[in-house]
């Protein structure tokens, strides 16, 4: 009977700490490229650079400047591709995708989880709860210095390069394309 008592917490203690270890991040990021661009500058506006914050840091600033009104006819996709050596032609598609869906789908699925859990503390984009209702605000979108921790991001990822590439497709089409490199954890105990 104690061998069993100590077998269970011995097999309860490694649970706990193997549980503890995969859910830690074994990876950081360090932003390399943003670049948006708009079919139409009247309809939807943007202006997204990186700003150098601190040696071997990049932060996220500028705007969206959105002036049309999304409707269920307008479309969102995001892809995520990586790419070992981060040539161009080397990129390829990962399992992580959103596939093209309507705009209010989007909002509805993955706006919260993330886009507005990574962007939300460093933006005005507005937290829509748990179901997203009509219209999308016309506005000018402020982000400054941003540097997102992939909040909802799998805690395990490639090493190299990550583009994630954002499209809104409506009276206007918008695309922001990021490249960010994805290192080993310095710290895996943090």
């Amino acid at each position: 009977m104690n061998f069993a008592l100590i077998s269970y917490g011995i097999l309860l203690y490694f649970l706990c700490f193997s549980a503890r270890n995969d859910a830690i991040r074994n990876w950081d990021h360090e932003f390399l490229y943003i670049e948006s661009t708009s079919s139409n500058e009247e309809l939807v506006n943007a202006s997204i650079k990186l700003e150098h914050t601190e040696i071997g840091k990049n932060s996220v600033s500028g705007f969206i400047d959105w002036k049309f009104d999304a409707d269920e006819h307008t479309m969102c996709q995001l892809r995520f591709l990586w790419s070992q050596s981060g040539r161009d032609n080397d990129y390829k598609d990962t399992i992580h995708q959103v596939p093209m869906m309507t705009f209010y789908e989007f909002l509805d699925k993955y706006y919260m989880k993330i886009v507005y859990a990574d962007w939300g503390s460093c933006t005005n984009l507005p937290d829509i709860g748990s179901k997203f209702v009509p219209p999308w605000n016309k506005t000018t979108y402020i982000f400054s210095k941003c540097d997102p921790p992939g909040v909802n991001f799998p805690d395990i990822l490639p090493r190299g390069y990550h583009k994630l590439v954002c499209k809104i497709i409506g009276q206007a089409e918008l695309v922001i394309e990021t490249i960010l490199k994805l290192t080993p954890r310095k710290n895996m105990l943090v």
